[in-house]
């Protein structure tokens, strides 16, 4: 599964080359809008047909991704892995086991609040 922003901006900022290494790769496309602080509908589907899914899905967000990363860690599989970017940071890879689906899913409940 992979995920980007329309916009293909990192730090606010436009990234074409990862425009143009998105746009090669390979993988069925699904395309879903999707606001800041929230996680629609949408979202939620095209993140469980991406992980159900056996062949490669792009999933391109307009809007704001940032919560994907919540959604993959709840519906992917034990052992599986969920890497996402952290601002002037780098990469987060988080495993997904009981105690990390867990704690995605306690923040998505906080969040429907």
């Amino acid at each position: 599964m992979w995920r980007s922003s329309t916009t293909y901006k990192t730090q606010r900022m436009e990234d074409y080359k990862a425009k143009e290494r998105i746009a090669k790769m390979s993988g069925r496309l699904v395309k879903v809008e999707n606001p800041p602080a929230k996680i629609t509908r949408a979202l939620w589907k095209a993140v469980r047909e991406a992980v159900n899914a056996k062949e490669r899905v792009k999933i391109e967000v307009s809007g704001e991704e940032d919560l994907a990363s919540l959604v993959a860690i709840a519906l992917a599989p034990e052992g599986a892995h969920v890497i996402y970017g952290i601002p002037k940071r780098g990469l987060m890879v988080v495993e997904v086991n009981t105690e990390t689906r867990a704690l995605a899913t306690a923040a998505i409940k906080k969040m429907a609040r």
